[in-house]
């Protein structure tokens, strides 16, 4: 049975950048304010980014108002980051593997073993957004035609060093997945953990479109984000049911949209809980 999507799509959450910068998505946005208002170049002496956050050197972490920065916040925490994205602010997100992310748990996230144990991964696999490469070594562990892509340097680095000391065969490829056509090749399956919620509204469809220039007809679109379920401020942009369905909605066949769940390291699960609440959406490619 094919998904049907939902006659009556909720409202959609028009949020800015709280605290957290995530690959997970590198931010989360809340409240009435326009994507791309806050200037990523401008840093304050007393801003933090992402770098700060993992290396240890922001411990806490507090919800701040969406343009400007608490300098008089309490002890053990962090002021806000001023930026509402990090994908083309490379530096930065880099940055975040100077320590450990919340989204880098060392293993597969439960739900892709799952897929994985299930028989759903096929083919030449690309694992876009693929940070430290557990996913990539997951379809590469199944005997597939592996490849990873990020824009880190560092994630690329670690994830090659995995793939040796595992001794498993993949490529790893420093890559804009916003540009995805320009590798000049095609696969059957594509997986995306937490890659999808880091784009604003003008940069999905750009995203969309890169995924179709590098599936084949018929291929499969694994994609997991945050969901608006998720409670609280910390963490990636939420998204809702009825934006996925819309940003699919052409040359695409949504065939399931379900709740899901991102484990995170145990450093930040108090912030999220247990899990944090996302989507799981499974997509061909038409």
């Amino acid at each position: 049975m094919k998904y049907s999507p939902q006659s009556s799509p909720g409202r959609r959450s028009r949020v800015c950048s709280p605290v957290l910068p995530v690959h997970l998505g590198l931010v989360g946005r809340v409240g009435n304010a326009q994507p791309g208002r806050l200037d990523p170049n401008r840093r304050g002496k007393d801003d933090l980014g992402p770098g700060d956050l993992f290396a240890g050197r922001a411990p806490g972490l507090m919800a701040a108002h969406p343009t400007r920065h608490h300098r008089s916040a309490p002890p053990n925490t962090v002021a806000m980051v001023t930026y509402h994205h990090g994908v083309s602010d490379r530096g930065r997100f880099d940055a975040a593997y100077d320590g450990t992310p919340p989204w880098d748990i060392g293993r597969p996230q439960p739900v892709f073993q799952t897929l994985a144990n299930s028989g759903a991964l096929r083919g030449r696999v690309l694992d876009a957004g693929c940070g430290t490469g557990e996913h990539t070594l997951l379809a590469a562990a199944l005997g597939l035609d592996a490849t990873g892509v990020d824009s880190s340097p560092k994630a690329i680095a670690l994830a090659r060093d995995k793939a040796a000391a595992r001794q498993l065969r993949a490529r790893f490829l420093l890559a804009d997945a916003l540009a995805l056509d320009g590798l000049n090749e095609r696969f059957d399956t594509v997986l995306d953990s937490g890659l999808f919620h880091v784009f604003d509204d003008a940069e999905r469809p750009r995203y969309v479109a890169a995924l179709r220039a590098v599936l084949v007809s018929g291929g499969s679109l694994f994609l997991m984000c945050f969901s608006e379920r998720q409670p609280g401020m910390v963490g990636p942009r939420r998204v809702t049911r009825a934006e996925i369905e819309a940003s699919f909605a052409d040359g695409w066949q949504i065939d399931s949209i379900e709740p899901a769940q991102f484990a995170v390291t145990e450093r930040f699960a108090p912030m999220f809980g247990a899990a944090a609440d996302a989507w799981l959406a499974k997509i061909a490619r038409v």
